[in-house]
């Protein structure tokens, strides 16, 4: 990293008779300590800043509400604390090392509000900062399985969400903190719902999606995807369970969440090749033998969703995982005629090929965009002129839907946990 100079402060260190003043400067990489003396800088040690690097704030109460006034660092193996009457110096600090390295001390600045899902990788709960009040929600990450790779895995992960954090069209990282049990990823609350969430309803009370509903989904959805490809990333997961409202009922502020699966395309080696969820993942994730491929595996798994969408069903199915595997990557579709014919011949010629087997055959991302953003366009028209309503029911009208559950991410189900595929 660039070794400029981005922040200069003066902390000391607490003595029994007197304390100690240092000049702490933060160039990026890494945090340098000088020790002043008579005027004169001394340089003492430096603090690297790495995801895995843990501070902890020093908090006093002030009105109720806890306030910064300094931090405590691991140097060797020994505990050193530093406190800051800068106010605004040491928030600057704390600012600028958000989502570059954990922090401690969770429990002092959050309220744990209830608990949004609970899955095999840990649990995501609403919280309430203290200091600003605000509602937020917070990923729980187990240390006790976390193997190296599954530690690159995690910065990996956070790299991709700080990559992705200006824009609306994911979910956005806010800190990272560590205990000795978890790492816990604090990120923005959704007040929507999964779009998992709204097909199992319409299920229940047996209603589809309209067109124009399916075409608001599917041009969001890629323009989320172009916005990826164009920042070097591809997702790997894309399913209707990682894609959440941002407000409710609004199609238009679909989000993409979840991106533990997610890698940059500008890397010599992916540290997974095949993971996924099957029965959306692309033949070649699916692949043992594939060693590389790109964002067109995104426009496959968003295949599998317009199918799901269409048809209520998904492309591939198996009474088992392995065999749920094996026909998604022969990638062996049957287009029914009777399913087909309530849809015209361009819709169905866009599904078939966002669905192509061969990479080389598969449409791309701008083309599948405009073709879905004139499918909107279309629809909308025909929408305002005939004043269509849309066919699905909105979920806060369901009868007995459990608002407390079905935001950002969902409660995973035992057949998805088994379903989840990863490097083997």
């Amino acid at each position: 990293m660039d070794n400029q100079t981005i922040l200069t402060l003066q902390v000391y260190s607490k003595n029994i008779f007197f304390d100690h003043p240092y000049e702490l400067t933060y160039v990026g990489d890494k945090i340098l300590f000088y020790k002043l003396k008579q005027g004169v800088q001394i340089f003492r040690f430096q603090l690297l800043i790495r995801i895995m690097t843990q501070i902890k704030w020093i908090t006093k109460i002030e009105g109720n509400l806890p306030k910064i006034i300094g931090f405590t660092i691991n140097i060797k193996k020994k505990s050193k604390n530093f406190l800051c009457k800068d106010v605004n110096g040491i928030l600057k600090l704390k600012n600028f090392l958000s989502c570059k390295c954990s922090f401690a001390n969770f429990d002092e600045l959050f309220n744990v509000k209830s608990e949004i899902s609970r899955g095999s990788s840990g649990s995501v709960k609403k919280i309430q900062c203290k200091q600003t009040g605000k509602e937020l929600a917070v990923k729980f990450i187990s240390k006790k399985d976390l193997t190296p790779l599954n530690y690159s895995i995690l910065e990996q992960e956070i790299a991709v969400m700080n990559k992705v954090k200006g824009y609306d069209y994911f979910v956005k990282i806010q800190d990272l903190y560590q205990d000795d049990q978890y790492y816990l990823i604090i990120m923005n609350y959704l007040e929507g719902y999964s779009l998992s969430y709204y097909l199992e309803n319409n299920r229940k009370m047996n209603k589809t999606f309209s067109l124009f509903q399916i075409f608001s989904i599917m041009k969001r959805l890629f323009e989320a995807l172009i916005k990826l490809s164009q920042l070097e990333i591809i997702h790997r997961d894309i399913k209707p369970q990682n894609l959440v409202l941002a407000e409710e009922d609004d199609f238009n502020s679909l989000t993409i969440i979840d991106f533990g699966f997610a890698t940059f395309t500008n890397i010599n080696r992916y540290l997974l090749y095949k993971c996924g969820t099957p029965g959306y993942a692309a033949p070649e994730v699916l692949n043992s033998q594939c060693t590389y491929y790109s964002f067109s595996c995104d426009v496959f798994s968003s295949g599998c969703l317009l199918y799901l969408l269409l048809f209520n069903e998904l492309p591939f199915k198996g009474d088992t995982t392995e065999q749920l595997v094996h026909n998604n990557r022969l990638c062996q579709l049957d287009f029914q005629q009777e399913k087909c014919n309530a849809f015209s011949l361009s819709i169905i010629a866009l599904l078939k090929s966002l669905l192509e087997k061969n990479i080389s055959d598969r449409i791309s991302l701008k083309a599948a965009y405009e073709q879905f953003s004139s499918l909107y366009e279309l629809y909308k028209q025909r929408c305002e002129t005939e004043d269509c309503h849309d066919s699905s029911p909105l979920v806060n009208r369901l009868p007995n839907f459990d608002i407390q559950i079905g935001r950002i991410f969902e409660q995973s189900s035992i057949k998805e946990q088994v379903n989840k595929v990863v490097q083997s």
